[in-house]
């Protein structure tokens, strides 16, 4: 072994010989650059080379703390560039687009994509309202005076009308409640109630099945709710992330229904926790692969349930799409009932 180690050495010393000036110092630079590069790697107490710490803990704090700048004048500048930005799009929604879901901003065409109630209009008035911009508040609310929600549509999709209609209404209500604009406060508010509700009154036939999960989807037929497909599934995300509108709305209207039937899947999802398989990484044949561990289960869900029956199904847990906002809301409902909702938190 020794001596083939040594015909390899001077293979390599004859090799470097025959080298041209240039490429020797080339590959002297290069063998220069990486032990210097090992030596600050170099590890006294092992004598091997070690990852540096930003490598081996990612989510360790920064050894200099960050700096959040309190320069006042610097946060107005970034804020007006902020506004400006905001000010721009909605100008030209309001140009080539308004009333209508969404503009398309290459054509400058519009799309109704989203129940066709001005979906830009509601999702951006507690924005207008934050930036002071009164007028295109004002415009808005003018459209949203004669919105109806009790005309014939085509499917409505539950979760995204719960947090972009009936979000945006209840949002906007609470900063117009603190305007120091008389219009907002005493003229405005109580019509992004109104609507909030009348929506609301729309939005909770979705509870209606054997269960009382909500189904993922509904449509308005001559003046009635029409569930869709309420014997399908539905996913974690989808059912757990409408508890903040509805408890306010609640809290708002003191009518018990927009609670309690939106509180039933949290009573669903205390019962089935504990119970999903919880997931290891482990190697085999030389690769990493993701393995259920059958017996140790964790606090998750997964993220599909069967709207019929109530009881989730199949192996996927997700942080991520449907199933990420379900988490978030957790936490919120425990907040926004004033820390007393404890098992919100426990969950």
């Amino acid at each position: 072994m020794s001596r083939l180690s040594n015909m390899r050495a001077r293979d390599v010393l004859h090799a470097y010989r025959r080298m041209t000036l240039t490429r020797k110092m080339a590959t002297f630079l290069l063998c220069f650059i990486v032990f210097v590069l090992l030596l600050r790697a170099y590890d006294p107490s092992g004598g091997l080379p070690i990852p540096s710490s930003e490598h081996l803990h990612p989510h360790k704090k920064p050894s200099r703390p960050l700096k959040i700048t309190k320069d006042e004048r610097l946060w107005k500048e970034r804020s007006e560039i902020v506004k400006e930005a905001f000010h721009h799009a909605y100008t030209d929604y309001e140009k080539f687009a308004f009333g209508k879901d969404e503009l398309k901003p290459l054509s400058n065409g519009s799309q109704n994509n989203l129940n066709g109630w001005g979906l830009t209009i509601v999702d951006s008035l507690d924005t207008m309202l934050l930036m002071g911009l009164d007028k295109e508040f004002e415009r808005g609310m003018e459209f949203v005076k004669g919105l109806k929600f009790n005309g014939d549509t085509s499917r409505i999709p539950f979760f995204e009308t719960i947090i972009r209609y009936l979000g945006g209404f209840l949002s906007a209500y609470y900063l117009a409640l603190q305007s120091h604009v008389p219009l907002h406060r005493d003229t405005y508010a109580p019509i992004l109630l109104k609507k909030a509700n009348e929506l609301g009154e729309v939005l909770i036939t979705a509870f209606n099945t054997k269960s009382g999960l909500p189904v993922t989807g509904l449509r308005v037929q001559d003046g009635s709710v029409v569930l869709l497909n309420p014997h399908g599934e539905t996913y974690l995300a989808e059912m757990a992330s409408c508890q903040m509108e509805f408890k306010y709305l609640a809290h708002l209207t003191k009518e018990a229904v927009y609670f309690n039937k939106s509180d039933k899947v949290m009573d669903l999802m205390q019962e089935q926790q504990g119970q999903t398989p919880a997931r290891a990484m482990v190697k085999e044949n030389g690769t990493m692969v993701e393995k259920i561990m059958n017996d140790q289960n964790t606090g998750l869900w997964t993220i599909r349930w069967y709207v019929e029956d109530g009881k989730m199904y199949g192996n996927t847990i997700s942080a991520g799409a449907m199933g990420d906002s379900a988490y978030e809301y957790l936490l919120k409902q425990y907040l926004l009932s004033g820390r007393t909702e404890k098992r919100l938190l426990n969950m």
